[in-house]
């Protein structure tokens, strides 16, 4: 849910409450996770976008073993590879809604494009999540951040969503619709 005005007094009132007792709970991460959030005049509009940002810290993010510190430590290598690499309006509009970044035709002639979403979706598998899209119709997804493998700039892949029933997916045992939870195990290095 997130805070946020709109949703009326009693669950806002709520919200801010929870916030208060997790931030409580956790004094050293809450201080670092507001100095990361004030370091940059981007995160005034993902929070905007996205109230729920605010919680991250505080919930299971791309695996239920990662303690809050190490949270902490992978959102903020995240971040500041956006901001280094110039990314943060292109992660601002991704915040917003789907931002197309590449269109072909498929080999059946139908129009498909590959598009950018940000911090809202998928938001316990990774910050951002390219979809692979039919005439603006999401089939499959797959939700990254950004991370340090020794040294280097890394993808680390939290989850690949697909259609419900897929052949691959059936030989395979998966569940139908499920992520499939790379977390730090699997990642690409650049």
């Amino acid at each position: 849910m997130g805070i946020s005005r709109r949703q009326g007094r009693i669950p806002y009132v709520r919200e801010l409450l929870k916030l208060k007792v997790r931030s409580l709970a956790y004094p050293h991460a809450t201080r670092r996770w507001l100095r990361l959030l004030n370091s940059h005049p981007a995160f005034a509009d993902y929070v905007r976008h996205c109230p729920r940002l605010l919680y991250k810290i505080y919930r299971p993010y791309m695996t239920l073993h990662l303690p809050i510190e190490a949270r902490l430590d992978a959102l903020t290598v995240h971040y500041q590879t956006v901001f280094e690499r110039g990314m943060g309006e292109l992660v601002t509009q991704a915040a917003s809604g789907p931002v197309p970044l590449v269109s072909f035709a498929g080999r059946d002639g139908g129009a498909y494009d590959i598009a950018l979403r940000a911090i809202g979706l998928l938001e316990r598998e990774g910050e951002l999540v390219l979809q692979l899209r039919a005439a603006g119709t999401p089939l499959y997804a797959v939700a990254f951040t950004f991370a340090r493998r020794e040294g280097r700039l890394a993808v680390n892949v939290g989850c690949i969503q697909g259609p419900p029933v897929t052949t691959r997916a059936m030989r395979s045992g998966a569940p139908p619709g499920s992520c499939t939870a790379c977390a730090q195990s699997n990642c690409w290095s650049a």
